[in-house]
C-alpha cells in the first residue's frame, strides 16, 4: 500500500497544504490593513480638504454677524424655504425686480434664494457643510391671499449642472466679491 500513496503523492506534485494558504492569506489580508486602508483615508481627507471652499466658510460668517433673527419681510417665505431659526439677510434688486434671500442656520449650512418677482420663479442654492455639498431647488412660488405667504410649486432638484443653477452660484460670487471683497 505505501507504494500506491507513493505514486499518488508522484502523479500530485508539490501541493501546499491548506494551513500555508491560510497563513498566506492571512498576511495579505494583514498587509492590505496596515498598507492600503491609511492610503485611502490619506486619499479621501486629500479630497475633502480640496472641496472646502472658503468662501461659503466666509459667507456664514458673514451672515452670522450681519444678518437678523427675524426679518418681517421675509415672514411670508418662512415656510417656502423653512427660514425659522436661521439668521437672514436679504437685499432687492430694483432693476432686474428679484428679492435675494440669504440664510445660515446654526451648523453653518447656508440657503441662497433669488425670487424673480415678474416670472413668479424661484432658485435656491443649498450649500451644506462648508461648500462640500452644493444643490439646487429650482421652481415657481405662488401667493396665497388667505395665509399671506408664498408657496412653491412644481420644484425640481438640481446638483449644479443646470444653466440657472451655475448663474446664481457665479452672480452671488460675483456679487459678494464686489460688495464684501471675498
Amino acid at each position: 500500500m505505501s507504494r500506491k500513496r507513493r505514486n499518488r503523492s508522484l502523479l500530485l506534485g508539490e501541493a501546499i497544504a491548506v494551513e500555508d494558504v491560510l497563513a498566506m492569506m492571512a498576511v495579505i489580508l494583514v498587509l492590505r490593513l496596515v498598507i492600503m486602508v491609511p492610503l485611502v483615508n490619506i486619499d479621501r481627507a486629500k479630497t475633502v480638504a480640496a472641496q472646502a471652499d472658503p468662501f461659503w466658510s466666509r459667507q456664514a460668517a458673514w451672515v452670522l454677524t450681519n444678518g437678523r433673527d427675524n426679518l418681517e419681510a421675509l415672514e411670508a417665505y418662512r415656510t417656502a424655504f423653512s427660514l425659522d431659526g436661521r439668521k437672514l439677510s436679504a437685499r432687492q434688486d430694483p432693476i432686474e425686480r428679484k428679492l435675494i434671500v440669504e440664510a445660515v442656520d446654526a451648523d453653518s449650512n447656508i440657503l441662497v434664494v433669488e425670487h424673480a418677482f415678474d416670472e413668479g420663479r424661484f432658485i435656491a442654492m443649498n450649500v451644506q457643510d462648508r461648500g462640500h455639498a452644493m444643490s439646487f431647488r429650482l421652481g415657481r412660488l405662488l401667493w396665497s391671499q388667505v395665509e399671506e405667504e408664498w408657496f412653491s410649486v412644481g420644484d425640481s432638484l438640481d446638483y449644479g449642472k443646470r444653466p440657472e443653477s451655475r448663474r446664481l452660484e457665479n452672480e452671488f460670487r460675483a456679487f459678494t466679491k464686489e460688495t464684501r471683497g471675498y
